[in-house]
């Protein structure tokens, strides 16, 4: 989130699709369960449940203008600008 805001122009807005947490009680579980195996052996990386909410809430000088969940909170698109 710094490097991307660090790049962008003042009032700049960044559109991400992530990643996150389901909304979901029993399909989150399951990501908690499996999120760091998934990760290192398939994912690339990727953590699928993560928190994107606090990642950009913390992140000094972006704000967070909206978001809505998609497949069962299993992505969740977010729109942010620089402030």
């Amino acid at each position: 989130m710094e490097e991307m805001r660090d790049v962008l122009k003042p009032r700049g807005t960044i559109l991400l699709l992530e990643n996150t947490r389901s909304s979901n009680t029993f399909l989150g579980a399951y990501q908690d369960w499996t999120s760091e195996t998934a990760a290192t052996l398939g994912g690339k990386g990727c953590i699928y449940n993560q928190d994107v909410y606090s990642l950009i809430s913390t992140t000094e000088g972006m704000s967070l203008v909206s978001s809505e969940r998609i497949a069962a909170g299993f992505f969740t698109s977010f729109v942010c600008t620089k402030d």
